[in-house]
């Protein structure tokens, strides 16, 4: 159980918007509107970490595609210069 005050212009405004949500009654509206609340609080976080996961993937998948373009370009390089005297300045 929860308990808390309100003023009485408070409360009017609870009440209408209880009223303009179709809520059963103003402990269903409060109720609700507290949970949403708390949720939404909490739901950044949880974003913010999926978020973090899932560029933690992409790097990891762009580490691996890079290593595979190096030693494509290794064996490219290796054929071109084998059989081929390369001159490398002094």
């Amino acid at each position: 159980m929860l308990t808390f005050r309100l003023t009485a212009e408070e409360y009017e405004s609870l009440r209408a918007a209880c009223l303009a949500q179709g809520a059963r009654c103003l402990s269903d509206f409060a109720r609700r509107a507290v949970l949403e609340s708390v949720k939404a609080r909490s739901a950044p976080e949880h974003d913010l970490l999926s978020r973090l996961a899932s560029l933690e993937e992409k790097v990891t998948a762009l580490s691996g595609n890079l290593s595979e373009a190096l030693k494509l370009l290794q064996q490219g390089s290796a054929r071109r210069t084998k059989g081929t005297l390369v001159r490398h300045p002094l």
